[in-house]
C-alpha cells in the first residue's frame, strides 16, 4: 500500500479531530488577511521583482540598502514614495532600473495599483534561498476540529446546490475496484458483496482488494509514469532495453509488499549502494537511468550526452521527491525558486559517478544452488559414463585416427610465427607466453595498436582478434575503459611486398560472439571513425570478433603483415589481446585446429 500509505496519512492529520486541547498555531507567513492583495503581489510583483530588480536589491547586500525581497524592506520604500519615484524616474530620484531602460507602462501601473493596496504580500522573505522562501512555507492549519462533510456542504448551499445521494452498493464496489485495482469487479464479487449485510463489508472489499496482486500493477504505473519508465532508449533508433522490466516489476513488488516510502526512496536512488546484495534494491536503482538515452553518439557529442544525461537523472529524482523544476538552473538562476546554477551543478555532482550498464545479479541463490545440485546429481552419471568409455577406448582410437595420416590436417587458426605490438598512446605491451599480449600502464584517451606479424601462410582469408579478461582490470576487463568496457573503432590490414603490391586488404565482412545495442561489430570497418565494436555489458568475459577479407591475399611466407586496431570511443583496448590469422574465408569463431604452436 506503497501510495495509500502516504495518502492516508495525509488525510489523518489534516482532519483527524484532536482528542485533547489543540496546542495554538504556529505563526505562519502566509497566514495573512489580504488574501487578494497577497495574490496579487505573487501574480504580479514577485515576478517582476525578481526579473528587473532582485539582482541588486535582495539579500543582505543589497544596494542602497533596499531590499525588495523582504516585506520589511519595501515597506519602507513605498511609504516613503522613494520606490515609485524612482521607477518613473522623476528628477531628484535615483532612476531605476539603472540599465535597460524605464519599466513598461504596464509594470509602472501593476506596482502604483500595488502601493495604493498597501504593497500587501507574504511576510519574512519571499526570494531568497532556504527554509523562508515562500513556497516552502507552511500552509495554515484549521484550528480545532474540522467537520469534513460541513466544509463541503456549506459552499454548496452557497451556491443553492447539494450533495449528490449516497451510492448504491453495486457502484461502490465498482468504483472502489477501479480506483484500487484497475479492473471491475466480477459478477461474483458483485453478488458476495451485495448479499454480505454485516458490518464491516465494505472495509472487507477494500482488503480484498489491497491484496491482490492487481493492486501493485495498477498503482505502480503512476510512479513508472513519475520515473519516465520506458521499454526503449528514446531518440531516431530507439533500440530496446531488454532488462528494463527489472525495474517496472521491483516497483510492482514494493507497492504489494507495503515497503516503506523510506525504502523505496532510497533505494530509487542507491539501492545498489545501501543493499548491493538484494535484487530489488539493485533493480529500483534503474529509477536513475530509465529516462531517455542516445545510442548513437559521435566524438564531439560525447560531453554534451553525458551532461543531458547526468541532467536527466537530476531533474526526475528533485521533481519526483522536492516537486522542484531544479532543472531550469541548468542554464540560469532559477526564475521563482530558490535555486541557483550553482547549486544545480554542486547536486549535479552527486550523479557524476553513475554509470549507465547491465549488471549480472544472482536473484534467487539458494534456489539457485538447489537446482544445481539436482543438475549435478543428474550429469554425474554421464559425465562417469564418458570418462569411463575414455578410460578403455580413446588410446586405441587415437592411435587409429593418427594411422589414417589426417593428423597432419592445417589448423584453421594459427599464431603468427612472429609478433610485435606497439601503442601510439605510450602504454606498455608485454608479450606472454601463450602468444597473447597484455597492455598496461599509460591509458590514453584513444588509442592506436598496431601489431607487425609474420606468417608462414602462403596466403591470408581472415584475421581474428581475442579480447581476453585479465585480473588487473575493472571487472577483468576485458577493456581498460572505466566500466571494463572498450570500442573497436577501425581495423586496418596491410601487406606491402618489396614490388609495391598488395597494400591495404579490403575488408568484406565481420562477425563477433557478441555485440553492443548500437555498437555492432560491422561498425569496426565503416567509414565512421569514432563508431565501433563494444561489449557491454558482458564485461568479465573473454570476446573474439573476425573480420574477414573480400578475397583471399596470396603473401609470400615469411612477409611482415601490418594490422592496426584504432579506438577512439572508450579509453583503451587492455586487458589481455591476441592477434591469430587463417587461410580460410569466413571460418567459424570458435579456434578449431588452432596451433599449439606458432605457425
Amino acid at each position: 500500500m506503497l501510495g495509500l500509505t502516504v495518502l492516508s496519512a495525509t488525510i489523518g492529520v489534516a482532519l483527524a479531530a484532536p482528542q485533547t486541547k489543540p496546542a495554538p498555531p504556529k505563526p505562519n507567513a502566509l497566514a495573512v488577511t489580504d488574501r487578494a492583495g497577497t495574490a496579487f503581489y505573487e501574480q504580479n510583483i514577485r515576478p517582476l521583482f525578481a526579473a528587473k530588480c532582485n539582482a541588486c536589491h535582495s539579500g543582505p547586500k543589497a544596494s542602497a540598502g533596499l531590499r525588495l525581497d523582504n516585506a520589511n524592506g519595501w515597506k519602507g520604500a513605498i511609504s516613503t514614495g522613494k520606490l515609485l519615484m524612482a521607477v518613473n524616474h522623476e528628477p531628484g530620484a535615483a532612476a531605476m532600473p539603472p540599465s535597460g531602460g524605464k519599466l513598461s507602462p504596464k509594470e509602472l501601473t501593476l506596482l502604483a495599483e500595488w502601493a495604493k493596496r498597501g504593497a500587501p504580500g507574504p511576510a519574512g522573505k519571499v526570494a531568497t534561498s532556504g527554509r523562508n522562501h515562500w513556497a516552502f512555507l507552511r500552509l495554515p492549519v484549521a484550528k480545532g476540529p474540522v467537520n469534513i462533510d460541513a466544509a463541503v456542504d456549506q459552499p454548496l448551499k452557497a451556491k443553492g446546490l447539494t450533495r449528490n445521494p449516497q451510492a448504491d452498493k453495486r457502484t461502490l464496489i465498482r468504483r472502489i475496484a477501479l480506483d484500487i485495482t484497475g479492473i471491475p469487479p466480477t459478477p461474483t464479487e458483485i453478488a458476495a458483496f451485495l448479499a454480505d449485510t454485516k458490518p464491516g463489508a465494505f472495509a472487507r472489499v477494500v482488503d480484498r482488494l489491497l491484496a491482490s496482486p492487481n493492486y501493485g500493477e495498477k498503482w505502480a504505473r503512476h510512479w513508472l509514469d513519475v520515473a519516465r519508465y520506458a521499454e526503449s532508449h528514446g531518440y531516431e533508433q530507439d533500440y530496446d532495453r531488454p532488462n528494463a522490466w527489472t525495474y517496472r516489476d521491483s516497483v510492482i513488488r514494493a507497492f504489494n509488499s507495503d515497503m516503506p516510502w523510506n525504502q523505496f526512496a532510497a533505494w530509487q536512488l542507491a539501492g545498489d549502494e545501501l543493499a548491493p546484495t538484494n535484487a530489488d534494491a539493485n533493480f529500483l536503482t534503474g529509477f536513475l537511468g530509465a529516462g531517455t538515452h542516445a545510442t548513437q553518439i559521435t566524438k564531439s557529442q560525447v560531453e554534451k550526452e553525458r551532461y543531458d544525461e547526468l541532467d536527466d537523472m537530476l531533474s526526475v529524482t528533485t521533481q519526483a521527491f522536492l516537486g522542484l523544476t531544479v532543472g531550469c538552473a541548468r542554464c540560469h538562476d532559477h526564475k521563482f525558486d530558490p535555486i541557483s546554477q550553482r547549486d544545480y551543478y554542486k547536486m549535479l555532482a552527486t550523479f557524476t559517478k553513475t554509470v549507465r550498464s547491465d549488471q549480472e545479479l544472482a536473484i534467487d541463490q539458494v534456489g539457485d544452488q538447489k537446482r544445481l545440485d539436482i543438475w549435478n546429481a543428474a550429469h554425474k552419471p554421464l559425465a562417469d559414463a564418458v570418462t569411463d568409455w575414455e578410460n578403455k577406448n580413446l588410446d586405441a582410437r587415437f592411435a587409429a585416427w593418427r594411422a589414417t595420416g589426417t593428423a597432419t590436417a592445417k589448423p584453421i587458426w594459427v599464431q603468427p610465427a612472429s609478433q610485435k605490438l606497439v601503442s601510439a598512446g605510450g602504454a606498455t605491451t608485454t608479450l606472454l607466453p601463450d602468444g597473447s599480449h597484455r597492455i598496461s600502464g599509460t591509458n590514453p584517451a584513444s588509442e592506436t595498436l598496431t601489431f607487425t606479424i609474420t606468417t608462414q601462410l602462403n596466403k591470408l582469408g581472415s584475421v581474428r582478434i581475442e579480447a581476453l579478461t585479465d585480473d588487473g582490470l575493472v571487472l577483468r576487463g576485458p577493456g581498460r575503459a572505466g566500466n571494463g568496457n572498450f570500442a573497436l573503432s577501425n581495423i586496418q590490414v596491410r601487406v606491402d611486398t618489396p614490388a609495391g603490391g598488395f597494400g591495404g586488404l579490403k575488408i568484406k565482412s565481420a562477425k563477433a560472439d557478441f555485440e553492443q545495442a548500437g555498437l555492432p561489430v560491422n561498425a569496426a570497418f565503416d567509414s565512421d571513425q569514432v563508431s565501433g565494436w563494444a561489449i557491454d555489458p558482458q564485461f568479465g568475459k573473454d570476446h573474439t570478433a573476425v573480420f574477414t577479407f573480400d578475397q583471399p591475399a596470396a603473401i609470400p611466407p615469411g612477409f611482415p603483415v601490418t594490422v592496426t586496431l584504432t579506438f577512439n570511443t572508450d579509453t583503451g583496448w587492455g586487458g589481455r589481446g591476441s592477434l591469430l590469422v587463417s587461410r580460410l574465408m569466413h571460418p567459424l569463431l570458435e579456434p578449431q585446429f588452432q596451433s599449439p604452436m606458432p605457425a
